[in-house]
Order: C-alpha cells, then sequence, then structure tokens
C-alpha cells in the first residue's frame, strides 16, 4: 500500500476487503482464478449479498495485470465466477440433495471452459 496507495481502496460489495488482499493472494499465496481468491483467500463469498459478483471484475482486472492473462481469460474467470455462484443460488432453491448437486456440478471447472 505505500508503493501503490490505489491497493488501499475497498473491493466491490465489501469494505472490508482491499485490493492489496487481491494482489497479495497472488503474489505471496499462488492464487491463480478469482474463485479461489474470493471463496478461500477471503470468505468473501459467505460474506456478502451477492457472494462476490460484484467484485469478480475488480478481482479479474488486478489478477490479470499480476498473472498476464489476456482480455479473453479475464472474460472467462469472470464468467467462470458468475456462473458458479449463480449454481449455488439455484441449487439452494432445489429440495433435494441430489437435484442440488446436480446444478452445482453442471458447470464446467475454469480448465473445462473453451477459451
Amino acid at each position: 500500500i505505500a508503493a501503490d496507495p490505489k491497493q488501499a481502496e475497498s473491493l466491490p460489495g465489501n469494505p472490508d476487503y482491499l485490493l492489496a488482499e487481491v494482489t497479495y493472494a497472488v503474489t505471496h499465496e499462488g492464487a491463480l482464478h478469482i474463485e479461489d481468491v474470493l471463496s478461500r483467500r477471503t470468505r468473501f463469498t459467505i460474506e456478502t449479498r451477492d457472494r462476490g459478483i460484484e467484485a469478480a471484475v475488480v478481482v479479474g482486472k488486478i489478477m490479470g495485470t499480476l498473472l498476464g492473462w489476456s482480455a479473453a481469460t479475464e472474460k472467462k474467470e469472470v464468467k467462470n465466477f458468475r456462473l458458479g455462484i449463480e449454481a449455488e443460488f439455484a441449487a439452494e432453491q432445489q429440495t433435494t440433495d441430489e437435484a442440488a448437486n446436480a446444478i452445482r456440478t453442471a458447470v464446467p471447472s475454469i480448465t473445462e471452459m473453451p477459451a
């Protein structure tokens, strides 16, 4: 933050998390995907109403810069994260574990998604 004061800004949707936390997750913890940062490196997905969908674009831009992503990869990452969260919301509306699991597992992993 001392080197780049912009890193002290909050991520959209939750003022408790800073841009610097995304940078740290990539540079010091090996995070490679938006889902990893918002679900595991922070608790964004359980602490925000939209589970991080609003923050995903900003997280993607930070990660893309640090990891050298193309615009297409950045867009793919955001889309994959959004699809996963939307599947979680839909799964929660199901009345059986089987139906919920079918919805959740229908979302391909980021490595299975076409470019």
